[in-house]
């Protein structure tokens, strides 16, 4: 209902009611949202703006259910707002797009805005991009096993999708690596991702990488209780 009452083409004195109507809803009409800023986003005036991207901002939300998607569009229509660069760097770093919960953003959505805003070549964006570059390094320096994964997932999504970043997420992993001195399970886990960055030089199958992984491991499990037992 409210994106068939704000969400088509108005005429500038509209602006401002659809702008009122949008606030005074008590959840976050982002699908309307969205669509309002795609389609009258070009010709609001400043305080309208920045009026467009309080609603973005507030109430704080994740980046799903059309919430990236009129983030996304508000970054589009006013580039370089420090405000939403912040936005989408604070959901990266707070593990909002690394698929640890059905009820947040996923690697490959992400990956497809970056697809995006290096297309459009959007201003202020390379802070967004600075800030998922060190996220995953953090991720996959962490000594721990799932968030290696989410990492290798962010890495998997801008490979698959061909995004400008994807060499330099591949060294994150790298430097990522280096940071498992003494860790227990450094054998194993450095197998795992190496097999990945592997796969994302060649030929990006990652079901034959993971299998590579888990036989790879196995082999040496077995040779190290070979050892053991002197057979």
């Amino acid at each position: 209902v409210m994106r068939s009452a704000v969400g088509g083409k108005l005429k500038a004195r509209e602006h401002g009611t659809a702008l009122e109507l949008l606030a005074s809803c008590a959840a976050a009409q982002d699908d309307a949202l969205r669509s309002f800023i795609e389609i009258n986003g070009a010709e609001l005036s400043e305080v309208q703006q920045a009026a467009v991207v309080r609603l973005v901002l507030n109430p704080p939300r994740a980046p799903r259910a059309s919430a990236d998607e009129a983030a996304f569009a508000a970054f589009q229509r006013f580039p370089g707002r420090p405000d939403l660069r912040l936005l989408w760097s604070r959901w990266i770093v707070d593990g909002r797009f690394d698929a640890l919960s059905e009820f947040e953003g996923s690697p490959e959505a992400l990956a497809d805005y970056v697809v995006m805003a290096n297309k459009h070549q959007l201003a202020g964006w390379s802070g967004v991009n600075d800030a998922l570059v060190v996220h995953v390094r953090l991720l996959v320096s962490a000594k721990d096993r799932t968030r290696i994964e989410a990492g290798i997932q962010h890495l998997r999504a801008h490979a698959d999708a061909e995004s400008p970043l994807w060499p330099l997420l591949f060294e994150a992993c790298q430097l990522g690596m280096s940071k498992w001195d003494g860790w227990s399970d450094e054998q194993q886990m450095g197998i795992f991702v190496r097999t990945y960055l592997d796969a994302a030089m060649n030929d990006r199958n990652w079901r034959q990488a993971f299998t590579e992984y888990e036989e790879t491991w196995a082999l040496l499990q077995r040779h190290a209780a070979n050892r053991s037992t002197g057979t």
